[in-house]
């Protein structure tokens, strides 16, 4: 799957650890189209980095909601 114009831009803003702008990005992504989970897997690594715990783990399960047999890593069962 060609990753979108807007995902190479979050992945970018993620390694720079510009984690409040790839938020912002994703939640504009979702807006969009909100049944794409890997959306909401970023988002909730995103929350994850910045220790909101809350936020990341209700972003993880709307992804494995929309998304159950997909092969989620591992450490996302610890919080979903």
């Amino acid at each position: 799957m060609k990753r979108s114009r807007g995902m190479r831009r979050v992945s970018f803003l993620m390694k720079i650890r510009r984690y409040d702008g790839a938020i912002r990005l994703l939640q504009q992504l979702i807006a969009k189209d909100a049944s794409i989970p890997i959306l909401y897997y970023e988002l909730g690594d995103c929350y994850v980095d910045l220790r909101q715990y809350d936020k990341a783990v209700a972003a993880l399960r709307k992804a494995v909601e929309l998304a159950p047999t997909l092969p989620w890593p591992d450490w996302i069962w610890g919080g979903v």
